[in-house]
């Protein structure tokens, strides 16, 4: 999975750092991708794709709030969005180029 730096308010952000935040709640899978803001100055906003484990059950504010421990306000997510399972190349990582496909459902 490439990284791309998400750019918010002239701050750089790891999609990697956030989805690495999100890890530590019992999620299966996580992929973090940049979205432009509404307000063209403030860049990109954060959205979380999430697929959850069998059996667990979580609400956005929910996993938003356990990654506000993790993360400084403005590498939290704007929004979380629930898939079955996240898109995947032949070698199995997630592919970030193809949740943007998404991001216009999920905006």
């Amino acid at each position: 999975m490439t990284t791309t730096t998400i750019v918010r308010d002239g701050f750089n952000i790891s999609p990697q750092e956030v989805e690495e935040a999100i890890y530590t709640h019992p999620v299966l899978e996580v992929g973090v991708i940049g979205m432009p803001d509404s307000i063209e100055a403030r860049g990109e906003r954060v959205l979380a794709f999430v697929a959850l484990r069998d059996g667990c059950v979580t609400y956005e504010d929910e996993l938003r709030e356990h990654a506000r421990r993790r993360l400084a306000d403005l590498k939290l997510p704007d929004k979380i969005v629930f898939l079955e399972k996240l898109p995947k190349g032949i070698s199995g990582k997630i592919q970030r180029t193809a949740l943007k496909e998404f991001e216009i459902v999920a905006a």
